[in-house]
């Protein structure tokens, strides 16, 4: 699902790479990849090789010195259509051992996708944990930016980086109830 290169050979400037049968993304610069190949790529010192597969959701959150440093107002999911693709985000409160009797919540994301419409479903968190309210901030790697961009239903609007291939669009819903959103292009 998500493919790290490390360059171990000093002073290199490429490196060969073998993608896997299927299609994958460059995790920099959005531009999907066709799979089941061989690729020389371009190693700058600042910049690590990384592949995602298509289809699938990387979640990220602030950087934190320690677990509960503070909460975790936005939670980011760095989306690369693909194939009909389920992601669960776990939850707990990242202390105790509570976990093992059950005190922890799962969020199973959806995404769907073919070349004329998106489709990204968040429910409401599941489990017995109560987890901290928060948005979601999608970064869905997309050739152009959509026409139309709805949220349970709403027109919003996202901001396309043509250059990363990004759209990014932040939640108004928060966690504590079902998110949907729908891209048309």
């Amino acid at each position: 699902e998500l493919m790290v290169c490390p360059v171990t050979t000093k002073g290199a400037q490429t490196r060969v790479v073998y993608l896997a049968k299927g299609e994958w993304y460059d995790f920099h610069t959005g531009k999907k990849l066709k799979g089941g190949q061989w690729l020389n790529i371009v190693t700058p010192l600042d910049i690590l090789p990384i592949f995602v597969k298509a289809g699938r959701v990387i979640p990220r959150q602030p950087v934190m010195k320690y677990t509960d440093e503070k909460p975790a107002a936005l939670i980011t999911l760095d989306i690369f259509p693909g194939e009909a693709a389920n992601f669960t985000l776990y939850e707990d409160d990242g202390k105790t051992l509570a976990y093992q009797t059950g005190d922890y919540s799962e969020t199973v994301i959806h995404t769907n996708s073919d070349d004329k419409n998106l489709l990204v479903q968040i429910p409401k968190p599941t489990g017995n944990f109560i987890s901290s309210k928060h948005n979601y901030e999608l970064r869905i790697r997309v050739p152009s930016a959509p026409k139309e961009i709805l949220e349970n239903d709403e027109v919003i609007t996202g901001n396309y980086n043509s250059k990363e291939r990004i759209l990014y669009i932040k939640t108004a819903a928060l966690n504590n109830r079902g998110i949907i959103v729908s891209l048309k292009f």
